[in-house]
């Protein structure tokens, strides 16, 4: 990607926009649909590329879970909080809500990232 001032400011345009996108989302008024978008479109889905592409800072990951946690809130009518969290991050086959967040994930992703040949290199 080049310095890591160009990553960081690219990272940071791709960080507003999906904030921005998961913004949008919550103000669908189905409140089905949204859901399914946030899930699909937005959430850890949309980050995961860049979360196995370069070691996307802490704060930034905290940035955009939080707007994960704000756009599932405004979706589902009820605050994202300590007893909710869990329900609502726990994938599906679990019986969760499968709304994850970047934190817990973003040194294995990146690692996984580093592990995985690129599909552009020659074989």
């Amino acid at each position: 990607m080049g310095s890591s001032a160009d990553t960081s400011v690219f990272l940071s345009r791709v960080l507003v926009r999906a904030m921005r996108r998961n913004d949008l989302i919550s103000l669908l008024p189905d409140p089905h649909i949204a859901y399914v978008m946030l899930r699909f479109c937005g959430g850890f889905s949309l980050f995961n590329a860049f979360l196995r592409g370069c070691l996307v800072p802490w704060d930034e990951c905290a940035r955009y879970d939080a707007s994960i946690r704000e756009a599932a809130s405004a979706i589902l009518g009820v605050p994202w909080d300590g007893a909710l969290g869990p329900v609502l991050s726990l994938r599906v086959g679990a019986g969760g809500m499968g709304l994850r967040l970047t934190q817990p994930y973003r040194l294995i992703a990146f690692a996984a990232g580093l592990a995985t040949p690129s599909l552009s290199r020659p074989v």
